[in-house]
């Protein structure tokens, strides 16, 4: 099934990749989103015990500031690593989030993506803001025994109905994260509709 899942992802990104050149949308951060971290940044990861924050883009950026703050002080030992997938994202976080993060680009949910970055972040966990929900992401963290919390969540009317074209792909994965902390009493019945086990939401 994942199988399936990551060959039309390979599809789908052969084929956007002339559009984003098109668009002007390329930047430098897609080697990194490929799992190609700099030397610097591994030995700095290497370097502490980290706390892995992903935060796709502006609105979510803006969400977790007060929770990475609030995650410094009650672990100050540990790093806080962000992750985000667009440029406005990364840049709003390089100026708001500098002095407390560790900022990287997110992985592409491809496996060797995601693999390269759970062996260079070791993250002690995952933190998700809003609802990020990658199959692969999510399978590998679990099976490296790392907890998964999404903070935040909301499932929209669009993305439900989506979502629940697939119940018998997502149920699969959602069932990898120890937390759902939805915004919303609808949410909380949307999340656990597309298949996340109703133990686990809040």
């Amino acid at each position: 099934m994942r199988i399936l899942y990551e060959i039309v992802l390979v599809l789908y990104i052969v084929g956007y990749f002339p559009i984003l050149l098109l668009r002007g949308k390329w930047h430098g951060g897609f080697g990194e989103r490929f799992g190609f971290i700099s030397r610097e940044a591994l030995q700095r990861l290497s370097q502490s015990s980290n706390i892995w924050v992903h935060a796709v883009s502006v609105g979510e950026v803006m969400a977790v500031g007060g929770l990475i703050r609030q995650l410094k002080l009650r672990f100050p030992r540990h790093q806080i690593v962000l992750t985000t997938a667009t440029r406005t994202g990364y840049e709003l976080s390089q100026k708001k989030l500098s002095k407390e993060i560790m900022l990287l680009w997110a992985p592409i949910d491809l496996s060797a993506s995601v693999l390269r970055f759970i062996k260079a972040i070791k993250p002690k966990i995952y933190v998700a803001a809003e609802t990020e929900l990658w199959p692969n992401l999510f399978y590998y963290l679990h099976r490296n025994r790392i907890p998964i919390v999404v903070v935040n969540g909301r499932i929209s009317d669009k993305s439900l109905y989506q979502y629940l074209r697939i119940r018998w792909f997502m149920r699969h994965f959602l069932k990898c994260a120890n937390a759902y902390c939805m915004q919303s009493a609808l949410d909380v019945q949307r999340i656990v509709a597309i298949g996340a086990p109703t133990h686990c939401v809040k």
